[in-house]
């Protein structure tokens, strides 16, 4: 047998070489700035011919894509490679890409000579003596490139020797020949001095074939219009000109202003960022643009703005909560502007869930603004609501396609039902819920269902009695019903569907698991259905024959409780089932498989039942089981399924620490491809099942441990020798760029991840490292740079005030980086303003609910220290002052920057006005109350702002959009 390396194809070997060997487009035309020396070829690293000489095969087939970039960067690499193409002519075939970064004397003659299908070509003018451009100057005629890239080299941005002004000269020539080049790409410095003698300009605007032309400006030089541009703009050929690389618009405003005026090049001018180059208007270009064909169509721009605040505005909570003591935080879009107000409130009435406390302010608001409620598409009711209540509500709201109610809902009026059907049956398509109340007539009219037009989900659970004569039912009503679900209802409402048509109907479920009817409705709709849900009792009731009546499921469910435990039964039918693919027990709420089973359950007959189909079933390819099912039968009928593909093992609780000896018997299963354990979990409780997986690499191959975290056992098995680490030449050279990258690195790897993230706050036990400060134990400078936001969080508890403050006496330079400070029990009172002096710029301080009360002298204390700079203040519960009359209320005058404040303290203030610093809180946003005095409301009034109570709660104390009373304590 040859070796598997022999046998492959040449294309597959191709394939396989070819990133290996290929060197991006972006290197071979990188062109040189300014300052720069290094080449992007100059690297250290094993050559890439290596893969050359591992074997004959991959000598054939790797050679022509060596040499289909080629970049030589001295005399000796040209001489090389001129000798090595005399000998062997037909490698010059292979080269369709050649960087030149020189002259390199005669050589480059022999190189272009044997050369024929070069594309791309890349040319220096960096020439000095004792080099020169001889060769290149014979060669280039000889060529007919599709690209050409004219660089002035690393050392002639401003001057170009006597070589590369007689290889321009030659170049120019050669301009008006080839007859395939379509781009040329230059330097924006060959221009002025070079043109008078050499006019490159106007050899492109006779170029036969030139489509793009790129000019390199890194530095931004280029303010005005050239005039080799006007030359080149008169090709009639010309399609494209780009300037790289690409800036803000601010960089090049001059020059796109001018490009833009003019009738021709604003055609030619092409950007790959088109928000670089805008429309102007005298405005100086900023962060952002609003985009001109935005602002100058008022329709278009609300239809973009409302699509983006439909998204925005979108919870995770289902429905809009109004409260009336907060502003939910994801309406903070609605204050960006008017516009956004204008357009976002309706997107956030789209889905309503009401409560007792908002529905008032719900109906006043639709009072208000009528269009609102025709907006409302979602509607869920969490709360005991009223008749009246709800038909004032979806007055407002025709437009309703969804309507559910919680399980607290009260029963709804059959005179209510019918107004609802009146008002918002023909939008509606979604109904669950909803409970009916009966109906005052013994046969109540079924023209009540013909109102839901559009419906295509039904929960129904009303005793009501119908009138089911098949000339009183609407035939056509629930025309678009596709799942039916039923509770209690009256034998009379399965006869009144059974006289309808529900052409779309596909889905039934029935919840109740006493049986009252239905036989009819079976023998109208069964074929109809593909899925099942319904209790064991239904598949054992000889007049709904189920197996029979029902030929087309596809999916069964059987309900199951303590009450009503699955029996074999169940499965056992004479009828076949071709088309049934899944079947599914579902335990209920009141049931768990560990209770005692009452009298009739029979769990290991029905499990017999199983195994018997299991066999049979010739389509089955998944079967899921509950962990701790220990029936051999139904192992060993599985290890013979015919079919089976996917075994699925339910282990919630994460008990299976072993291969069962079940996965070993299915695991003999021919046709098995997938073992999955479900749910998926994160968890480090199935380190144990994962190590035992190793010693059964049959079972591992199977298992589909994806999506589940890899534990080290586990990865052991696939680890693989990781690559050497090349630290960046970039940051090595830049010590400040390579700090400041870092800084950042370290800032992520360090990141509490929140307030209330105790793990990551600085905690000193002399006991433990703590995990958050491993980063700084990798080297001095992660040392040097991390140690400074290691200390941005602190953490303030018994066990650590007195190190805390050795650490920050000690290292001065630390006091400055301290921003948070979260307060946990155990501390001395007394520790907080003496820390507050080594933390002049803290700026948030959070407590524990178990942090001891701050002593008022304490309190004085630390905001003399730490008021001015303070952002946030939650928490910290603050003992009562035993002055007389009362403390000045000019304490708060520190909190000058102060956006969030929690207060919580009995302390009685001077009602005097002249002692109230009218100014305190300017920049409060949020306001949070625990326990206060009279007096303390009192301050609140005599500031610049008063707080005004309202319905729409519009703000206090400036600038405050958050109001919370915390606690009964408050007077």
């Amino acid at each position: 047998m040859l070796p598997v390396v022999n046998s492959l194809p040449d294309e597959i070997i191709s394939e396989i070489l070819t990133p290996a060997l290929r060197v991006s487009d972006d290197a071979f035309s990188t062109m040189y700035r300014i300052g720069q020396t290094d080449s992007p070829f100059m690297n250290f690293s094993e050559s890439s011919s290596a893969y050359l000489v591992v074997c004959k095969n991959w000598l054939r087939v790797a050679t022509p894509l060596l040499y289909n970039v080629v970049a030589l960067r001295s005399k000796a690499q040209a001489q090389a490679l001129a000798a090595t193409l005399t000998a062997n002519p037909e490698l010059g075939r292979f080269i369709k890409k050649l960087r030149v970064e020189g002259g390199y004397a005669i050589s480059m003659h022999k190189v272009l000579k044997f050369s024929p299908n070069i594309t791309d070509i890349y040319i220096s003018l960096d020439i000095h003596s004792p080099d020169n451009a001889t060769g290149l100057c014979r060669g280039l005629p000889l060529l007919d490139p599709i690209r050409v890239i004219l660089d002035l080299g690393p050392s002639s941005h401003y001057s170009v020797s006597q070589n590369g002004q007689k290889l321009l000269a030659t170049l120019v020539e050669c301009l008006l020949k080839w007859k395939r080049l379509v781009v040329f790409q230059m330097p924006n410095q060959l221009s002025a001095g070079y043109m008078t003698s050499i006019s490159i300009g106007d050899s492109l605007k006779l170029a036969p074939a030139l489509n793009t032309l790129v000019i390199w400006d890194p530095q931004g030089y280029l303010s005005t219009i050239p005039m080799y541009m006007r030359k080149v703009s008169a090709n009639p050929n010309l399609k494209r000109i780009q300037i790289l690389p690409d800036s803000k618009y601010s960089v090049r405003k001059a020059l796109y202003d001018e490009m833009k005026a003019d009738s021709k090049l604003k055609f030619l001018l092409y950007v790959e960022d088109e928000s670089l180059v805008l429309s102007t208007d005298g405005a100086e270009a900023g962060v952002a643009y609003y985009p001109a064909k935005l602002k100058a169509d008022p329709a278009q721009e609300d239809v973009i703005w409302s699509c983006i605040l439909s998204f925005a505005l979108s919870s995770s909570q289902q429905g809009f909560h109004i409260r009336n003591s907060s502003l939910p935080s994801r309406i903070a879009p609605l204050l960006t502007c008017k516009m956004f107000a204008r357009l976002g409130v309706p997107e956030l009435f789209t889905d309503l869930t009401l409560h007792n406390t908002n529905f008032p302010s719900i109906i006043s608001q639709f009072k208000r603004q009528p269009s609102l409620g025709h907006r409302v598409q979602s509607l869920y009711f969490d709360y005991d609501c009223d008749a009246a209540h709800l038909r004032s509500l979806i007055a407002y709201t025709p437009a309703l396609r969804v309507l559910h109610a919680s399980p607290h809902f009260a029963a709804l009026s059959w005179p209510a039902f019918i107004k609802l059907s009146q008002l918002v049956g023909p939008s509606l398509r979604s109904m669950h819920g909803l409970c009916v109340a009966v109906g005052p007539k013994n046969a109540n009219s079924s023209q009540v269902f013909s109102s839901f037009l559009e419906l295509r989900e039904l929960d129904w659970n009303s005793k009501t009695a119908f009138d089911s004569a098949p000339e009183s039912v609407p035939h056509n009503a629930f025309s678009l019903l596709v799942t039916l679900t039923v509770g209690a209802c009256h034998n009379s409402f399965y006869d009144t569907l059974a006289s309808m048509n529900l052409p779309s109907l596909e889905t039934a479920i029935f919840n109740s698991a006493h049986i009252d009817g239905g036989a009819k409705y079976f023998q109208t709709h069964g074929a109809k259905l593909r899925k099942l849900k319904l209790y064991e009792q239904y598949t054992q009731d000889s007049s709904l024959d189920i197996w029979r009546t029902c030929p087309s499921l596809i999916e069964l469910t059987i309900f199951c409780d303590n009450q009503h435990p699955a029996a074999a039964s169940c499965l056992t039918t004479s009828q076949t089932h071709e088309n049934l693919i899944r079947i599914v027990f579902a335990p209920q709420n009141r049931y768990h498989r560990r209770q005692t089973p009452g009298p009739d359950w029979n769990a290991k007959a029905l499990c017999e039942t199983v195994a018997e189909c299991l066999v049979t079933w010739k389509n089955m390819t998944q079967f899921q089981i509950p962990h701790g099912i220990y029936v051999p039968s139904i192992w060993e009928s599985l290890r013979l399924a015919p079919a089976l593909n996917t075994l699925v093992i339910w282990d919630p609780q994460e008990y299976l620490e072993t291969i069962p000896t079940y996965v070993r018997m299915v695991s003999a299963n021919p046709t098995l491809k997938c073992i999955r354990l479900l749910p998926r979990s994160n968890s480090s409780q199935r380190e144990a099942f994962h190590n035992s997986l190793k010693a059964n690499p049959i079972i591992q191959s199977l298992m589909d441990i994806e999506d589940e975290r890899p534990s080290s056992s586990v990865a052991d098995t696939v680890r693989s020798e990781p690559a050497p680490f090349t630290y960046p030449a970039i940051l090595a050279d830049d010590p400040i760029q390579a700090d400041a990258i870092w800084s950042r690195v370290l800032f992520f790897a360090m990141q509490p991840g929140g307030y209330q993230a105790k793990d990551q706050i600085y905690n000193s036990n002399n006991s433990s490292v703590p995990t958050g400060v491993a980063p700084l134990l990798v080297c001095k400078m992660f040392a040097r740079l991390g140690t400074p936001l290691f200390y941005a969080n602190v953490r303030l508890s018994g066990a650590n005030s007195y190190a805390l403050k050795r650490h920050l006496k000690q290292h001065p330079s630390l006091r400055q980086h301290v921003q948070t400070l979260f307060i946990d029990d155990g501390y001395k009172p007394e520790d907080l303003r003496k820390l507050a002096e080594y933390m002049p710029g803290l700026k948030e301080v959070y407590a524990g609910a178990l942090a001891p009360a701050l002593p008022w002298k304490t309190f004085e204390g630390f905001v003399e220290l730490a008021g001015a700079s303070l952002l946030r203040l939650h928490g910290v519960k603050i003992g009562k002052s035993s002055k007389k009359p009362g403390v000045s209320p000019q304490i708060f005058a520190r909190f000058s920057k102060m956006q969030e404040f929690g207060w919580n303290s009995k302390t009685e203030f001077e009602a005097k006005a002249q002692g109230i610093p009218l100014d305190a809180f300017s920049a409060l946003v949020t306001l949070t109350i625990g326990a206060c005095t009279n007096s303390f409301f009192s301050v609140l009034t005599s500031m610049e702002y008063v707080f005004v109570p309202s319905e729409t709660f519009h703000g206090t104390l400036n600038f405050v959009w958050q109001f919370a009373l915390v606690g009964n304590s408050c007077v």
